[in-house]
């Protein structure tokens, strides 16, 4: 699945984030016609500790790199719903790695929720995170598990293609 399949079949926001200088940016941003604007535009950064386009990228990175990042970020919500607590946290991130994607529910922007899946380069490791937002009414039930599916298949889909010469 690319974003246009992805959009095509959820009618949701669909992100491309990379992680740079310790923050997530927003490479991409693909929205259908009648989408909602959310805060991760092109261009744009959130902190790797807010949001499941952030948090993808940075349960990939090692854990002492991991470490490192929160050793110099303060934990700041952006929302009540943002983790601030190192140790909940790095659960949340032991999850991620787990189940191979990241979901967050108010996590930066009120009313959303998003589902994020890491597009991973062997040689080159976390290149970047694929990420499906809505709001809530319309990212729950088996449209919430649809999302979950279909981008985590699209980020094999381009890691594959990544990796095959």
């Amino acid at each position: 699945y690319d974003a246009y399949e992805i959009i095509k079949a959820l009618k949701e926001t669909v992100i491309l984030s990379y992680l740079s200088s310790g923050v997530a940016y927003c490479l991409e941003r693909v929205a259908p016609e009648s989408g909602l604007l959310f805060s991760m535009q092109v261009g744009a950064h959130l902190p790797l500790y807010s949001g499941a386009s952030a948090k993808v990228l940075l349960a990939q990175l090692p854990d002492a790199e991991i470490n490192e990042i929160l050793k110099r970020v303060k934990l700041v919500p952006i929302t009540p719903n943002t983790i601030t607590d190192p140790k909940k946290l790095k659960q949340n991130l032991q999850e991620i790695r787990t189940q191979g994607y990241s979901y967050s529910d108010q996590e930066t922007d009120w009313g959303a929720r998003a589902v994020a899946a890491p597009i991973v380069c062997a040689k080159l490791g976390i290149i970047a995170g694929i990420c499906v937002v809505g709001p809530i009414p319309r990212m729950e039930g088996e449209k919430l598990e649809m999302a979950k599916k279909l981008v985590v298949e699209s980020a094999r889909k381009i890691t594959r293609a990544l990796t095959t010469p």
